[in-house]
């Protein structure tokens, strides 16, 4: 239980006092969420060189990605196959929705 938005500072002062929690603010997001960008299916095998980039998003391979090959994704990254090369998810350092 609170108070919120209170510009009274007398009435604050008693609510704090009788132990009720004072908030300021609303519960609305500061801004809208960022576009959801579908998830990128690869269904080759990923060779030797080749790299794949998924921006903004989760990355599926179904299939084997070899050594030599790079597969990176903003987001989650899911293999159905064997992984010999590198895998490199959250690659923006920050969490998707």
């Amino acid at each position: 239980m609170g108070v919120t938005e209170c510009s009274d500072k007398h009435l604050e002062k008693l609510a704090r006092e009788s132990g009720l929690a004072v908030m300021t603010g609303t519960n609305r997001p500061d801004k809208a969420p960022a576009p959801i960008t579908p998830t990128k299916i690869v269904r080759t095998p990923v060779r030797s060189g080749q790299q794949i980039y998924a921006k903004d998003s989760d990355l599926i391979i179904l299939s084997h990605v070899s050594a030599g090959a790079e597969v990176i994704a903003d987001g989650s990254i899911h293999i159905y196959g064997t992984l010999r090369g590198r895998a490199l998810a959250g690659a923006t350092g920050r969490a998707l929705q």
